[in-house]
């Protein structure tokens, strides 16, 4: 399982809390690659702990002038990745903003042939 999430500018900030979350309430016990897209890979945090069978991944992307931009990309990106390598070893993709938090188990009863979510504006 796979799990993509975009950091714009300031946003490792954030990234701390989202993953200790994710560790505590997403997919408990099962395998989870975390990959990170960031344009400030020194400001992701290096002692996070994670759970057995679970991965955190960096991946730079170029820094671009203005928020809306990185907005725009986002799709790109993700679908970049996905067909270079991640479409080959995830049976799940989940895509979240990195300023969220899980405040409930989010288990593999949430599996299905398609997954989706509706995220608030």
């Amino acid at each position: 399982m796979f799990f993509i999430s975009i950091l714009p500018y300031r946003y490792t900030r954030f990234l701390r809390d989202f993953l200790e979350s994710a560790e505590k309430h997403f997919m408990v016990g099962l395998d989870v690659h975390y990959y990170v897209f960031t344009d400030l890979p020194g400001d992701v945090p290096s002692n996070i702990t994670l759970g057995v069978g679970r991965l955190l991944s960096i991946v730079k992307v170029m820094k671009f002038d203005r928020w809306q931009e990185i907005s725009l990309r986002r799709m790109e990106l993700i679908q970049t990745a996905i067909e270079d390598h991640i479409h080959r070893e995830a049976h799940y993709i989940f895509c979240l903003d990195v300023d969220m938090r899980f405040h409930g188990r989010v288990g593999s009863e949430a599996l299905g042939r398609l997954v989706a979510a509706i995220h608030p504006w």
